[in-house]
Protein backbone atom coordinates (compact mmCIF):
# COMPACT_ATOMS: atom_id res chain seq x y z
CA UNK A 1 0.00 0.00 0.00
CA UNK A 2 3.08 2.17 0.98
CA UNK A 3 4.66 1.63 -2.43
CA UNK A 4 1.55 2.16 -4.42
CA UNK A 5 1.07 5.79 -2.40
CA UNK A 6 4.72 6.38 -3.14
CA UNK A 7 4.07 5.51 -6.98
CA UNK A 8 0.78 7.85 -7.42
CA UNK A 9 2.40 10.80 -5.56
CA UNK A 10 5.41 10.57 -7.84
CA UNK A 11 3.53 9.99 -10.46
CA UNK A 12 1.38 12.98 -10.14
CA UNK A 13 4.75 14.69 -9.41
CA UNK A 14 6.10 14.19 -12.84
CA UNK A 15 2.54 14.95 -14.76
CA UNK A 16 2.30 18.40 -12.36
CA UNK A 17 6.00 19.20 -13.18
CA UNK A 18 5.92 18.44 -17.41
CA UNK A 19 5.26 21.12 -19.47
CA UNK A 20 2.52 20.47 -22.18
CA UNK A 21 3.85 21.11 -25.68
CA UNK A 22 0.58 22.12 -27.70
CA UNK A 23 -1.18 24.92 -28.75
CA UNK A 24 -2.30 27.84 -26.23
CA UNK A 25 0.22 26.33 -23.90
CA UNK A 26 3.42 28.52 -22.75
CA UNK A 27 6.43 27.55 -25.27
CA UNK A 28 9.02 25.83 -23.23
CA UNK A 29 12.72 27.52 -22.22
CA UNK A 30 15.31 27.20 -25.15
CA UNK A 31 18.23 24.83 -23.75
CA UNK A 32 21.37 24.76 -26.35
CA UNK A 33 24.58 22.49 -26.02
CA UNK A 34 25.87 24.60 -29.33
CA UNK A 35 24.74 26.96 -31.64
CA UNK A 36 26.44 26.13 -35.01
CA UNK A 37 24.77 28.67 -37.25
CA UNK A 38 22.62 31.93 -36.76
CA UNK A 39 21.84 34.03 -34.46
CA UNK A 40 21.44 32.28 -30.80
CA UNK A 41 18.40 32.73 -29.25
CA UNK A 42 18.13 32.64 -25.24
CA UNK A 43 14.33 33.37 -25.03
CA UNK A 44 11.38 34.31 -26.99
CA UNK A 45 10.91 37.96 -28.04
CA UNK A 46 7.45 39.31 -27.87
CA UNK A 47 6.40 40.72 -31.19
CA UNK A 48 8.33 37.31 -32.86
CA UNK A 49 7.02 34.56 -34.50
CA UNK A 50 9.36 31.22 -33.95
CA UNK A 51 9.59 28.12 -36.08
CA UNK A 52 11.17 25.38 -34.14
CA UNK A 53 11.86 22.62 -36.46
CA UNK A 54 13.43 19.53 -34.52
CA UNK A 55 15.55 16.81 -36.77
CA UNK A 56 18.46 15.13 -37.19
CA UNK A 57 21.46 14.16 -39.88
CA UNK A 58 20.25 10.69 -40.14
CA UNK A 59 16.95 11.41 -40.97
CA UNK A 60 15.85 11.98 -44.67
CA UNK A 61 12.63 14.01 -44.22
CA UNK A 62 14.49 16.22 -41.85
CA UNK A 63 16.95 17.17 -44.86
CA UNK A 64 14.20 17.83 -47.16
CA UNK A 65 12.64 20.04 -44.89
CA UNK A 66 16.08 22.74 -45.44
CA UNK A 67 14.81 24.41 -48.70
CA UNK A 68 11.18 25.23 -46.99
CA UNK A 69 12.37 26.09 -43.68
CA UNK A 70 15.16 28.38 -45.46
CA UNK A 71 11.98 29.52 -48.04
CA UNK A 72 9.79 30.13 -44.77
CA UNK A 73 12.94 32.06 -43.21
CA UNK A 74 13.61 34.31 -46.23
CA UNK A 75 9.58 35.20 -46.88
CA UNK A 76 9.33 36.26 -43.63
CA UNK A 77 12.94 37.67 -42.26
CA UNK A 78 11.29 40.21 -40.20
CA UNK A 79 8.71 38.62 -38.80
CA UNK A 80 9.52 35.34 -38.14
CA UNK A 81 13.02 33.14 -36.98
CA UNK A 82 13.18 29.89 -37.85
CA UNK A 83 15.36 27.28 -35.77
CA UNK A 84 16.19 23.98 -36.55
CA UNK A 85 17.25 22.07 -33.32
CA UNK A 86 19.59 18.75 -34.15
CA UNK A 87 18.31 16.07 -31.81
CA UNK A 88 18.56 12.27 -31.13
CA UNK A 89 22.03 12.56 -32.34
CA UNK A 90 23.83 9.61 -30.81
CA UNK A 91 27.63 10.05 -29.47
CA UNK A 92 30.46 9.23 -32.24
CA UNK A 93 32.38 6.46 -32.38
CA UNK A 94 35.65 6.70 -31.36
CA UNK A 95 37.90 9.84 -31.11
CA UNK A 96 34.77 12.50 -32.70
CA UNK A 97 33.52 14.51 -30.23
CA UNK A 98 29.97 15.22 -29.43
CA UNK A 99 27.90 16.91 -32.17
CA UNK A 100 30.70 16.39 -35.16
CA UNK A 101 28.62 14.62 -37.24
CA UNK A 102 26.57 17.81 -36.93
CA UNK A 103 28.66 20.01 -37.15
CA UNK A 104 29.96 18.14 -40.65
CA UNK A 105 26.35 17.88 -41.47
CA UNK A 106 25.65 21.87 -41.42
CA UNK A 107 28.95 22.55 -43.13
CA UNK A 108 28.01 21.12 -45.56
CA UNK A 109 24.89 22.50 -46.39
CA UNK A 110 26.07 26.24 -44.86
CA UNK A 111 24.50 27.82 -47.87
CA UNK A 112 21.24 25.92 -48.44
CA UNK A 113 20.84 26.32 -44.33
CA UNK A 114 19.46 30.19 -44.26
CA UNK A 115 18.27 29.95 -40.85
CA UNK A 116 19.39 29.43 -36.75
CA UNK A 117 20.82 25.85 -36.26
CA UNK A 118 21.76 24.50 -32.58
CA UNK A 119 22.67 21.00 -30.97
CA UNK A 120 20.74 19.54 -28.74
CA UNK A 121 22.58 18.80 -25.40
CA UNK A 122 23.66 15.14 -25.25
CA UNK A 123 21.01 14.14 -22.74
CA UNK A 124 18.54 15.66 -24.77
CA UNK A 125 17.25 18.46 -22.95
CA UNK A 126 15.45 19.91 -25.71
CA UNK A 127 13.98 16.94 -26.96
CA UNK A 128 12.37 15.89 -23.71
CA UNK A 129 11.03 19.19 -22.71
CA UNK A 130 9.50 19.81 -26.47
CA UNK A 131 9.24 16.37 -28.22
CA UNK A 132 8.37 14.04 -25.17
CA UNK A 133 5.99 16.91 -23.49
CA UNK A 134 4.38 16.77 -27.15
CA UNK A 135 3.87 13.27 -27.05
CA UNK A 136 6.20 12.90 -29.90
CA UNK A 137 8.68 10.15 -30.35
CA UNK A 138 10.16 11.01 -34.02
CA UNK A 139 10.93 13.61 -36.28
CA UNK A 140 10.66 15.70 -38.34
CA UNK A 141 8.47 17.83 -35.71
CA UNK A 142 7.51 21.11 -35.80
CA UNK A 143 6.45 23.63 -33.20
CA UNK A 144 5.09 27.19 -33.99
CA UNK A 145 5.42 29.95 -31.38
CA UNK A 146 3.09 32.91 -31.55
CA UNK A 147 4.18 36.26 -30.38
CA UNK A 148 2.84 35.86 -26.43
CA UNK A 149 5.54 33.01 -26.71
CA UNK A 150 2.11 30.49 -26.68
CA UNK A 151 2.63 27.34 -29.27
CA UNK A 152 0.22 27.85 -31.71
CA UNK A 153 0.37 25.00 -33.90
CA UNK A 154 2.77 21.79 -33.73
CA UNK A 155 2.92 19.07 -36.38
CA UNK A 156 5.43 17.35 -38.92
CA UNK A 157 3.56 18.88 -42.35
CA UNK A 158 6.06 21.43 -43.50
CA UNK A 159 3.71 22.40 -46.53
CA UNK A 160 1.38 23.44 -44.09
CA UNK A 161 4.08 26.01 -42.48
CA UNK A 162 3.13 28.75 -44.73
CA UNK A 163 -0.33 29.15 -44.29
CA UNK A 164 -0.16 28.85 -40.09
CA UNK A 165 2.64 31.74 -40.54
CA UNK A 166 0.51 33.67 -42.54
CA UNK A 167 -2.55 33.43 -40.55
CA UNK A 168 -0.46 34.40 -37.11
CA UNK A 169 1.15 37.61 -39.01
CA UNK A 170 -2.54 38.48 -40.06
CA UNK A 171 -4.29 37.85 -36.75
CA UNK A 172 -2.33 40.51 -35.32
Amino acid sequence: MKRTILYIIVSLSIVANAQNVKPGMNAPPITVYKWLKGKPVKEFQRDKIYVIEFGATWCGPCSAAIPELSALAGKYTDKVIVISFFVMEQMSHGQNPYGSNVERFVKKRWDQMNYTVALDHREGTMQHAWLKNAGQTGIPFTVVIDREGKVAWTGNNIKQLDEVIHTLINNH
